[in-house]
């Protein structure tokens, strides 16, 4: 139900790991004919496409929505088309937006932190670090694109009133549907979605989300929470010592979502306890996952032990 589709045992692509090669390939060659069908001849190459006129463009997110269309290979040629289109048609410079017109559009959005360094964008001072691996910006959205606001756009605008309207319009995504992942024991693991892409970042107001995915209720332990991207919110109330092994399957679950979706924003579980993220999670070099429980979140585990 959460899951994407996973490859057939094969040779993986270097830099598109979640794809063959064979499977790669073919994204390259159709990014290169939905160039050249825009009017714009592209150099595609393994991890991102140099256009003629400079422009360079990523490879990840369109081959992770290619990889994850529910018609398959048969979906390919229309997404990538689409994608193309978008990206050499952007909207108005945020530059050329009046202070009302941004207040209207703006969104604030949570972001893989080491993929946006490694892409060379910069958050400058403005943005907010809201765990590890996690860090909140601001975008202006338009009908058919996000654009992701600079510390430049920001620079001669009201910033308080920009961050007020734009977590405003992120609380307002729905949750649309909640799956359930079962633990040992029974433990539950609930998984928020929403096709709207600030469904993730309504953990910011961990309050408002828990309070719509579980009604009326106290957290007296805390909450385990995932954000393996921008359409899920993984969740699960530590209430009894269940909890630790639901902790167990909600990392498995939201490292895996991660690798395996566009909008990738952490492939780490943390804690809340009221007051911040504690992350509890952690990759080993050979992709395994492990609970690892200090500070507070051991606090909450010996607690539970003793009742």
């Amino acid at each position: 139900m959460f899951g994407r589709k996973k490859t057939a045992s094969a040779t993986m692509d270097e830099h598109l790991t979640f794809m063959t090669e064979a499977e790669a390939a073919e994204i390259r060659a159709l990014l290169s004919q939905a160039f050249a069908a825009e009017g714009l001849p592209a150099e595609v190459l393994v991890d991102h496409v140099l256009a003629a006129n400079g422009r360079q463009f990523g490879l990840w997110n369109i081959a992770a929505a290619c990889h994850a269309a529910e018609g398959g290979r048969a979906d390919w040629d229309g997404l990538i088309a689409g994608h193309v289109h978008t990206v050499l048609n952007l909207p108005p410079a945020t530059a050329d937006l009046s202070d009302a017109e941004l207040l209207e559009r703006v969104h604030s959005r949570l972001y893989d932190a080491p993929m946006l360094e490694q892409s060379g964008a910069s958050a400058g001072e403005y943005g907010r670090a809201i765990a590890e691996h996690i860090i909140e910006l601001l975008v202006a959205d338009f009908p058919d694109t996000i654009t992701t606001l600079g510390p430049a756009d920001v620079a001669a605008r009201d910033i308080d009133a920009l961050w007020a309207h734009g977590r405003a319009h992120t609380m307002a995504a729905p949750v649309e549907e909640k799956g359930e992942l079962e633990a040992r024991d029974g433990a539950k693991v609930i998984v928020a979605m929403g096709e709207s892409f600030y469904l993730a970042s309504r953990i910011v107001d961990m309050p408002s989300l828990l309070l719509e995915v579980f009604g009326e209720r106290d957290y007296p332990h805390g909450v385990v929470v995932g954000v393996p991207h921008r359409h899920q919110v993984v969740l699960h109330p530590m209430d009894d010592l269940r909890s630790v092994y639901a902790a167990g399957v909600a990392a498995h679950f939201t490292a895996t979502g991660y690798s395996d979706a566009p909008g990738g924003i952490s492939p780490l579980l943390y804690w809340w306890g009221g007051d911040g993220f504690q992350t509890v999670s952690r990759i080993g070099d050979d992709g395994t996952v492990g609970i690892q429980a200090e500070g507070a979140f051991l606090d909450a585990v010996n607690a539970l032990t003793r009742a």
